[in-house]
């Protein structure tokens, strides 16, 4: 359910339909990365928790790389592999939804 509603809306973010796009309670930004997403790998639900997969990814290079300089680079890669396989993060990384965007936009 969750994944269409982010197709409905990501495909009014691609048609120009402003109205639908943000009577959305999540962000807006989110469905507008995806239509652009949609736009790159095609439009499906697969294509869209492709988007998301890509932000997880993203950011466990961000949390790493952003440790680094504070803590060192043990510390860093050490940080990095608990995000990779944080059941928790791992399992919100497969929604269609911007859960994982969150994630990267905190840190």
């Amino acid at each position: 359910m969750d994944e269409a509603v982010t197709l409905l809306h990501s495909h009014a973010a691609f048609n120009g339909d402003a109205t639908r796009l943000f009577s959305d309670i999540h962000t807006p930004l989110f469905n507008v990365l995806v239509a652009g997403a949609l736009g790159l790998f095609g439009f499906g639900i697969v294509q869209a928790k492709l988007f998301s997969v890509c932000v997880a990814v993203a950011g466990v290079g961000t949390v790493t790389r952003f440790t680094e300089p504070v803590f060192g680079k043990r510390v860093a890669l050490s940080s990095g592999a608990l995000l990779a396989f944080s059941p928790f993060y791992v399992h919100y990384a497969q929604y269609a939804r911007a859960y994982v965007l969150f994630v990267v936009m905190a840190t």
